[in-house]
């Protein structure tokens, strides 16, 4: 009696442990994906967006004079809330880096350069033309992302415009109406897919829309910033943000 007792003791307190135990993984686990998910996706510490930024080699260099190392080559970058969001040359995955942390994967992907920031750094958006559903020659659809990195809030998760995977050919399509993102202003994203479209970046709602877009025409300041840029650069490319000619 007393042995079965004994053995019903320690089953239950081996149990009672295993509980502790997975119930601690299971929170350190959170813990983390929390962590990581907010070292870009809620903006604590905004970095300056006056002006233009630019990257030589694996270094981006900031409006204010701040310099972040990106540990690798990039083809395509926005300064938007803490640091910078970049595509490395050989991968299709967006990373972060913020000034004095390492680069973390923020989880996004994009095939071509599509990545972009609003004026102020608030929101960014990319093209994700990696991971929807395939049309019937195995080209996926292309998806419209857009962030709130002050709130932490995904505003938009939409193929408006992106045509059907049941009846159109993408590779073809979007060949054709060479999709991207248009422009980005404090209010408004605008998208180029089969048809053109429109997303407030205050309530993530879509349009269609066939109305004018905002100049890319560049200030003459900026104009002269560039060129210091490319004179402080030496030999080394020089890549600049969507919107300003590479």
């Amino acid at each position: 009696m007393r042995g079965a007792l004994g053995a019903a003791l320690l089953a239950t307190s081996l149990a009672t442990l295993l509980a502790t135990l997975l119930a601690t993984l299971l929170a350190t686990a959170c813990d983390d994906t929390d962590t990581a998910t907010a070292a870009w996706r809620t903006s604590r510490d905004p970095v300056s967006t006056d002006g233009l930024a630019w990257v030589a080699g694996s270094t981006a260099h900031l409006p204010d004079g701040m310099t972040i190392d990106l540990g690798e080559r990039v083809r395509a970058f926005a300064v938007a809330g803490d640091g910078v969001f970049f595509v490395p040359t050989d991968s299709e995955d967006v990373r972060f880096a913020a000034p004095g942390a390492p680069v973390v994967d923020t989880g996004l992907a994009v095939a071509a350069f599509d990545i972009a920031a609003s004026p102020d750094g608030r929101y960014l958006a990319t093209l994700d033309t990696t991971s929807g559903d395939r049309d019937r020659f195995g080209t996926p659809q292309a998806t419209v992302l857009a962030f709130d990195l002050e709130t932490g809030e995904q505003l938009v998760d939409s193929t408006l415009g992106m045509g059907d995977p049941e009846t159109d050919d993408f590779a073809a399509g979007y060949s054709e109406s060479e999709i991207g993102i248009r422009a980005i202003t404090e209010t408004y994203l605008y998208i180029q897919g089969n048809a053109a479209s429109r997303f407030d970046l205050a309530t993530g709602d879509g349009e269609e829309y066939a109305g004018l877009v905002p100049s890319k025409g560049l200030p003459e300041n900026l104009k002269a910033d560039i060129r210091r840029a490319r004179e402080a650069a030496g030999r080394a490319h020089v890549l600049f943000p969507h919107g300003i000619p590479r």
